[in-house]
């Protein structure tokens, strides 16, 4: 197994949030009136994301959470203060990576949840995380807030602070080449001319994201295409039943990097058939036999739909 790495990008960003810009709170006698106190409060967080671990494939293993450090300073005790760091995975399920909470306090620092998702066994790692942080503040009687920076918002003796930051975790990171540029087009043509495999570059149709083999792409190859798949009939051709995912991967950048290009099909998907042997076997209504080609549909938006032996 690769030594795991440390993401690039951090999940969330460092976050600064102060109210008010006077100075300590505190109760000051001026012309023999006495001024309410203004309370400056700090929101300073960094979560520093996951952790990657990866086979030799390059295929995501599993994520460790960095723990989050930081916290919420003010200049005066408050009646409250919460705070919560949360990650939100690609299910949608939301989880806790740091959390504080106090009354009657100055502050409260961030304590680290650990957190570990393992790839596999029905739980899916790879794809987008949201990581974000959510925090109140309750002003203490008699107090009275200062003004406030982007991410907050004062809702009377209450300010609420939120923010976002997304991250998307691919199944696997194999390296490709990046995507032909397009070539000016001559007078009344409508297409590009095909680049040549020295171009070193993945041509796709205009307006195509460079698309991806993820976690749900590969379920739905297995669900159609693999002996056994719940959606497999005699109209499917069939991969080789000990594939693995990273053989796959393996497949379907060959045929990015086929110089067959992507034709528009009548389902508005894009499609390629490209020479591959090995690995499969054509449909039974074609006799089951051995696969010598590959067919590969994406949509404009980089979904690998399908891929299957022909």
């Amino acid at each position: 197994m690769r030594p795991s790495a440390r993401l690039g990008v951090t999940l969330l960003t460092l976050v600064l949030i102060t109210f008010g810009l006077m100075g300590p709170a505190g109760a000051a006698e001026i012309s023999g009136e006495v001024q309410a106190p203004t309370v400056n409060c700090t929101l300073d967080v960094t979560a520093g994301g996951f952790t990657e671990h990866r086979n030799a494939e390059g295929e995501l293993t599993s994520l460790d959470s960095i723990p989050a450090v930081g916290g919420v300073e003010c200049t005066a005790p408050m009646s409250l203060i919460s705070l919560d760091v949360l990650v939100t995975d690609p299910q949608g399920q939301v989880r806790p990576l740091a959390g504080g909470a106090c009354t009657y306090c100055s502050s409260a620092p961030a304590s680290a949840i650990p957190y570990t998702c393992t790839q596999g066994n029905g739980q899916n790692c790879s794809g987008k995380w949201v990581a974000g942080y959510q925090a109140t503040l309750q002003l203490p009687a008699g107090a009275h807030w200062g003004s406030v920076t982007e991410g907050c918002s004062i809702q009377g003796t209450s300010a609420v602070c939120e923010g976002i930051q997304p991250k998307v975790i691919p199944l696997f990171n194999t390296p490709k080449p990046p995507v032909c540029p397009e070539a000016p087009a001559a007078i009344g043509a409508l297409a590009r001319p095909t680049a040549s495999a020295a171009d070193d570059c993945i041509e796709l149709p205009d307006g195509v994201t460079l698309p991806e083999l993820d976690y749900l792409s590969i379920q739905n190859i297995r669900a159609f295409h693999f002996p056994g798949g719940k959606n497999v009939d005699d109209s499917k051709g069939l991969f080789n039943k000990d594939l693995t995912d990273g053989q796959l991967e393996k497949i379907f950048n060959a045929g990015l990097r086929d110089s067959m290009p992507f034709e528009k099909n009548g389902r508005s998907y894009y499609e390629k058939t490209f020479n591959y042997s090995g690995v499969g076997t054509s449909s039974a209504q074609k006799g089951s036999l051995p696969s010598t080609q590959i067919t590969l549909v994406i949509s404009k938006h980089g979904d690998v739909v399908t891929m299957y032996p022909v």
